[in-house]
């Protein structure tokens, strides 16, 4: 009775194991599929938007044949799937990926630019990596990577404003790589946009609720891809804008991450509760959280692109605005109070900020 029944168990793990074989293949043959017809559709959109055959152009038709030959491959595979089921944890062994030869886009020299923001591409598949990384330098520095180990050391190194990454990829997938970034406070702050070849809404909430900021389902237009860039960069340049002219907007109103609010916030705690000294300084506030000065830095320029002291400039302009809008102190009570050394400095500091000067910004604001 018991060898049948530990037969029985054995016969049932090696159901559960090929129904596994199964599904990973299934899976595998999908995102093939997917990364392949991105790999046409964009060089497609190339040949259309510029209308001629250049060189560039050349080596996208080349790279669309290779990729029509490819999914005819993957087609032929799923039909001759009944041939593979009945070899079990083989079925992953027909796709090993394919991915020999590739044909890469003709490579530009692209140089660093001081002014664009730097963009960290994550993708296992080397044609699609350097595709979206031709495209993208037109607008961006770009820094590539083939899996979410190599990305985070790249992070460590460099000052990044947004990851694009795959979700499939060998030794750390997208997944991973997300939550390293999202739960890091040297890189919690960097938006993070996922490709995926799973269009189901249990990988979508998979990602969001992560932590990212945007998912694209393979295939996708690069136009598309750019506008979701722009749209992340942007909008956070515009929520920084709202938090330094508004006097009551919190600090953490700027994080993008549970990380970031809970940094933000003790940032904003340690600033009010020093706005009156005026030796308080960088220094102070990397002791009391115990950062190192480098890594501060760091941190308030990616979030809030100041410096520290240009970040506790602007916390007590605001608290100054806060006080000159209640009307119970005068002018240059408000000014030491908040450690400003001289009112000369406080009005032009004042002026430079909010466009008026404090008297008339107290006149203009304070409830009638």
């Amino acid at each position: 009775m018991i060898y049948k029944m530990q037969l029985f168990e054995s016969e049932k793990e090696k159901e559960k194991e090929l129904y596994q074989a199964k599904i990973d293949f299934f899976i595998n043959i999908t995102h093939e599929i997917r990364t392949s017809l991105t790999l046409i559709k964009i060089p497609l959109e190339r040949i259309i938007k510029y209308g001629k055959i250049c060189e560039q152009g050349y080596e996208s038709l080349i790279l669309m044949e290779k990729n029509v030959s490819r999914l005819i491959e993957l087609v032929d595979q799923l039909m001759d799937f009944r041939e593979a089921e009945t070899e079990g944890g083989s079925l992953t062994s027909h796709i090993e990926t394919i991915q020999e030869n590739p044909v890469l886009p003709v490579a530009h020299d692209y140089p660093h630019k001081a002014n664009h923001a730097t963009v960290l591409v994550v993708e296992d598949n080397e044609e699609m990596r350097y595709l979206i990384s031709s495209e993208l330098r037109r607008h961006y520095n770009v820094i590539t990577a083939g899996n979410g180990q190599e990305a985070l050391l790249i992070l460590a190194k460099n000052t990044i404003q947004l990851v694009i990454s795959d979700i499939l990829m060998p030794i750390m997938d997208g997944f991973e790589l997300l939550k390293e970034i999202k739960t890091n406070l040297e890189f919690s702050h960097i938006p993070v946009i996922l490709l995926t070849a799973k269009i189901t809404t249990q990988a979508r909430l998979e990602g969001l609720e992560l932590g990212a900021d945007a998912c694209i389902d393979k295939p996708f237009s690069m136009y598309l891809l750019l506008a979701q860039i722009s749209n992340l960069l942007t909008n956070r340049e515009h929520i920084r804008q709202f938090y330094f002219k508004s006097p009551v907007i919190h600090m953490k109103s700027m994080a993008y991450s549970k990380t970031d609010s809970e940094f933000l916030e003790k940032l904003n705690t340690i600033i009010n509760e020093h706005l009156g000294d005026p030796n308080f300084d960088v220094n102070t506030i990397a002791g009391i959280l115990f950062m190192s000065r480098p890594t501060l830095y760091r941190k308030i320029n990616a979030i809030s692109n100041l410096t520290p002291h240009g970040l506790i400039k602007i916390a007590r302009l605001k608290k100054a605005a806060e006080l000159l809008i209640q009307g119970e102190l005068k002018v240059y009570e408000v000014s030491e109070m908040t450690g400003f050394s001289s009112q000369s400095y406080f009005w032009s500091a004042f002026i430079k900020q909010f466009g008026m000067s404090p008297s008339k910004y107290a006149k203009t604001n304070r409830p009638k």
